[in-house]
């Protein structure tokens, strides 16, 4: 369990964290450093903090038991090679406050989908890398 109150997670904290299945950010939280969660962890899922405004280089990359993930709707950026690697990641909601998504940012996510507001970041990144879409409402 992580501390009430905590803002910041530097570069790397979970990075190789064979044994960590299961995760709950506080709610405080606003900022994840690059490859916070790379490379063997076993996350099945997470919800990321309201305060979370971006989701920086290889984040999650290599996280191949994720399966949902849970965005901000603050949201503005997802880095490079974020969520590279998470094979079971399925149906993510992309917020449409996000504004740019780095161009390798899910690669090798097979079972991907997104689901997006018309003509938005998210929904421009499903067509020009041939990820599956549904589209969405701005209220859903």
């Amino acid at each position: 369990r992580l501390p009430a109150g905590l803002r910041r997670l530097e570069e790397r904290t979970f990075w190789h964290c064979a044994l960590l299945e299961e995760l709950t950010l506080p709610e405080t939280l606003e900022f994840l450093g690059e490859g916070q969660f790379q490379d063997g962890v076993p996350l099945r899922n997470i919800v990321i903090p309201h305060g979370v405004t971006q989701i920086e280089s290889a984040s999650f990359a290599g996280c191949t038991a994720l399966s949902q993930v849970q965005f901000p709707d603050a949201l503005t950026f997802i880095g490079e090679m974020a969520f590279s690697g998470c094979r079971e990641l399925g149906e993510l909601r992309i917020p449409e406050s996000v504004t740019e998504i780095a161009d390798d940012a899910f690669e090798e996510c097979a079972k991907l989908t997104f689901l997006a507001v018309p003509d938005s970041a998210g929904h421009r990144y499903a067509e020009k890398n041939g990820i599956p879409f549904r589209l969405r409402t701005a209220a859903d």
